[in-house]
């Protein structure tokens, strides 16, 4: 467990010895000079006797380490030393925060030095109450459950009596939920969801109301996920025929648990805040509570866009219908068809302005981020691009300071990583990933790892996904010819046993026509070695066919052999019944 008493002074200590003018603040942001106290740490950060800034450091979170700076800080970095200094020392910080199992949150805060009322703000938006400090455990009587969220009272009245030797007894058969105020106002939750209730419970700490704009939000949220419940235990497990019924199936059920963790979230001061920003930020002011709308709701969710979703639902009964229609699923519909439309346009948006980054990668090169990028230097040399380009995706989520680019890394390892998605957009996720490569490269090595990607995006847009383009790569694919190689039904055999080494379209096509011509059982290697000629007479040279042959002459001779033996063990059988 993190001791934020002993995590403040060992801060204090490494600020001190590099910083002169040091401010302490405790909980409360009230002035202090205990170290082991200070929850807010403020001072200037100077350079060769050049005041460059003034920085707070904040614990009052626990669980993060954050860094407040003012924007005349990074205006003031002209010097290449004053900003190898800045980054190094919030590599350290990042380090420190770290070793303390705390996450690590540098925030510009977009204007001059932070005043003292900027520090009594962010003490204040704690208002004291941590989700360890502010939630207790359920407790009550047989018919009826408490609990404390801070100011907040959840009180849950259950239809049936309460076995207290149950473990989460007190969770189960709701009847009903009520919030009440510290100032005796109660309110009855139009759901019997205790997550929702928990939700709610945070807003009202917050000063919110349960019929305001984020209220509703709230509780359209839990409308919706109790429409789609059904619907997700019936097909989560139903294998279906058509890839774009599929596709709408994984899209509900991603959408549903999606809302079960945002929903989650807000019970926390950190997640409840982050969904206000969201909102707040959107261009309508509103566009972000779009997820949870009602289906009849006539705002579009996505910018201009209004599709016609009642349409859309429509026709999706077609696709769920199998010897009767589930009336249950009828509810569900409506978000399922603004879900799976909404998700469409995302990804339609998400193509074009990947393709922009790709023409124009827009990426800062601070130090800390070129010095991750160097230490990459074993991953560059990976064979397998797929690899590689997953790699790239995870070093932005970590290391990338851009939402918008970190949307775009997200967006391509779900592409990537997706068997049913176009080839198109696999091929786009990895021009991003080399594209980003590209515009952090710094040395001759690095470079001919892009440009042997770029070769592989290459071949993957010809059709080309697999190459034996290694000694190892081309051994594999010696050992696999070697031995008679069955076509399989369809050519799913002999495409199988290439697919990682040798994948190409148009041989899997050829294995296909094989297979219907020859028979699945016929041995597929003399059609792979006519293909290999035609198509890649370089690696016919770093291949040897005649062992191949070879091995088929000593399996024919064996073969031959036992079939002599079996011939003259039954000639002396005939004789000996004869007689002779």
């Amino acid at each position: 467990m993190k001791n934020i008493d002993d995590i403040a002074e060992k801060l204090f200590g490494k600020i001190r010895s590099r910083f002169p003018r040091i401010s302490l603040g405790k909980e409360d942001a009230k002035a202090t000079s205990l170290p082991r106290e200070a929850r807010f740490i403020n001072f200037d950060f100077e350079f060769d006797g050049s005041d460059l800034g003034n920085v707070t450091i904040s614990l009052n979170d626990q669980d993060s380490l954050k860094v407040y700076y003012g924007s005349n800080v990074t205006k003031n970095l002209t010097d290449p030393h004053a900003k190898e200094k800045w980054f190094g020392f919030l590599k350290e910080l990042r380090s420190f925060a770290k070793m303390n199992m705390l996450s690590f949150d540098p925030r510009d805060i977009g204007k001059g030095n932070m005043q003292v009322n900027d520090i009594r703000n962010l003490a204040n938006t704690k208002q004291a109450y941590t989700m360890r400090e502010s939630i207790e455990p359920l407790k009550g009587t047989s018919k009826t459950s408490y609990q404390n969220f801070g100011p907040i009272k959840l009180v849950i009245k259950h239809s049936d009596k309460v076995d207290e030797g149950v473990k989460g007894a007190r969770t189960r058969k709701i009847d009903s939920i009520y919030l009440e105020t510290d100032e005796g106002e109660r309110f009855k939750m139009p759901f019997k969801k205790l997550g929702g209730a928990r939700a709610m419970a945070r807003h009202l700490m917050n000063g919110g109301q349960v019929y305001d704009d984020f209220g509703r939000h709230i509780n359209n949220m839990i409308s919706e996920m109790s429409d789609l419940a059904h619907f997700v235990r019936k097909t989560k497990n139903t294998v279906y025929e058509d890839s774009e019924t599929t596709d709408i199936v994984e899209t509900a059920i991603d959408h549903y648990y999606d809302m079960h963790k945002k929903l989650s979230s807000y019970k926390g001061q950190k997640g409840y805040q982050r969904a206000l920003e969201d909102i707040n930020g959107s261009q309508d002011g509103g566009a972000a509570m779009s997820a949870a709308r009602s289906p009849n709701d006539s705002g579009s969710a996505i910018g201009t866009v209004k599709p016609d979703y009642d349409r859309f639902a429509e026709s999706l009964k077609d696709k769920f219908t199998r010897k009767s229609f589930d009336d249950k699923f009828e509810a569900a519909l409506p978000h399922i068809a603004r879900a799976y439309a909404n998700k469409k346009h995302r990804d339609t948006a998400m193509e074009a302005t990947m393709k922009s980054f790709i023409r124009t990668p827009n990426i800062t090169k601070d130090p800390v981020k070129m010095d991750k990028f160097k230490e990459m230097k074993d991953v560059m040399k990976m064979e397998n691009k797929s690899s590689l380009a997953t790699r790239i995706y995870e070093f932005i989520e970590v290391n990338e300071d851009s939402p918008e680019v970190k949307n775009l890394a997200r967006s391509a390892k779900r592409w990537s990583s997706n068997l049913e998605e176009s080839e198109s957009r696999k091929i786009l996720a990895l021009e991003f990933a080399k594209a980003y490569m590209g515009s952090l490269r710094t040395n001759k090595n690095q470079e001919k790892a892009i440009q042997e990607f770029a070769k592989s995006i290459e071949r993957l847009s010809e059709g080309t996904w697999a190459m034996p383009d290694t000694e190892a790569k081309v051994n594999e694919l010696q050992t696999i010819l070697e031995k008679p190689l069955e076509f399989g039904v369809d050519g799913n055999n002999a495409s199988s046993a290439l697919y990682n080494v040798l994948g190409d379209e148009g041989l899997f096509d050829e294995l296909y026509s094989g297979s219907k011509h020859s028979g699945p059982d016929a041995d597929a290697r003399p059609m792979i070695e006519w293909w290999i000629r035609h198509n890649m007479p370089d690696l016919v040279q770093q291949l040897d066919f005649s062992r191949m042959k070879q091995q088929d002459r000593k399996k024919k001779k064996a073969t031959e052999s036992i079939q002599t033996e079996e011939k003259t063990a039954v000639m002396e059988d005939m004789k000996r019944l004869a007689g002779l």
